[in-house]
């Protein structure tokens, strides 16, 4: 599993470096409409299996960790809509999801700050493109 997600996960970041602010925005929009509509298409088939996630666990991981970590997203945020479209519980998505997190998010914050290394000296507080004060860290 994180096989697939180590490289798509700095692929995304990579990917994100390279796109112009304005063709991210929208390729953001894009993601987050595609995965209502998903959601919504699911509702609307009920019971009834659009995809069996045997054929595609390996595709659908490497596009829903790639086009999160170009969108600076967490994993979950795509990948269990996806699978509960390909047919899975949505409780066990969730648990696919949360076990792929930490391994995906070390890795996309690694290339953050190495494709943006370049941009540390413009932008006070930043790290690449990890900006300090957005990191959650608990008191002392």
């Amino acid at each position: 599993m994180n096989t697939i997600v180590l490289p798509a996960a700095l692929l995304g970041s990579f990917i994100s470096h390279l796109l112009d602010r304005t063709v991210l925005s929208l390729f953001i929009g894009a993601l987050l409409f595609f995965v209502a509509g998903l959601m919504l298409l699911k509702q609307t088939a009920g019971d009834r299996k659009l995809l069996k996630v045997g054929d595609c666990w390996y595709v659908l991981l490497f596009i829903g960790a790639t086009s999160t970590s170009m969108a600076g997203l967490a994993i979950g945020i795509v990948l269990i809509p996806l699978l509960f479209f390909a047919g899975e519980d949505i409780k066990l998505a969730g648990r696919y999801s949360i076990a792929i997190a930490v391994v995906y998010t070390c890795i996309a914050t690694i290339g953050y700050i190495a494709f943006g290394w370049s941009q540390t000296a413009s932008m006070p507080y930043c790290l690449g493109y990890v900006y300090y004060p957005a990191v959650d860290l608990p008191p002392r």
